[in-house]
């Protein structure tokens, strides 16, 4: 990293001062300093750090989908939500280490997780989501009935409903 420089100079005597650095991309140690009662001279010094970012976009059938839990593991953890768009980020995050992004919401699933290792540089993780559509209904076999040719037939109920609370409903006759 480079050696940054810096002077205040023309300060009051006795006055209270607090030091923040700060440049995009970067965090720093200390985060400030603070002087009080200025008498002399003073020194601050701070080491800087790189940060990055990992983000990205989940999306339904290409659209966004908002509400979906995004998680960070590894040797950084953090979670964030989707916006109405799909996007989430993570930032500042510590080069190095190994970093492992995944999607989850109930009701869907989603394309594997993915992992960075030795983070190095801004990186993007989108997901894809698929809708599960729950059997609410285990199939229920109604009572056997005689078939015209002479056979019988066994019925099934299923009913199916989707996210957004919408039904449906399928008879199914199996000849026996």
């Amino acid at each position: 990293l480079p050696i940054w420089n810096y002077s205040v100079t023309q300060l009051t005597i006795g006055g209270n001062y607090t030091v923040t650095p700060s440049l995009t991309g970067y965090i720093f140690t200390p985060p400030s300093q603070t002087f009080k009662s200025l008498s002399s001279n003073q020194t601050a010094n701070f080491a800087a750090t790189a940060t990055y970012t990992i983000s990205g976009r989940v999306t339904l059938s290409g659209s966004g989908l908002s509400g979906v839990t995004v998680t960070l593991s590894g040797s950084q953890s953090a979670s964030a939500s989707t916006d109405g768009n799909g996007n989430y980020g993570f930032n500042p995050l510590v080069a190095g280490g190994s970093l492992t992004v995944t999607a989850s919401r109930t009701g869907y699933t989603f394309s594997a997780p993915q992992t960075f290792k030795n983070l190095g540089a801004n990186q993007t993780a989108n997901f894809t989501a698929t809708l599960i559509i729950p059997l609410l209904n285990q199939p229920s076999p109604g009572p056997p009935t005689p078939d015209a040719g002479n056979g019988l037939s066994q019925t099934f109920v299923f009913t199916f409903t989707d996210q957004a609370g919408w039904q449906d409903l399928d008879v199914v006759n199996i000849l026996i």
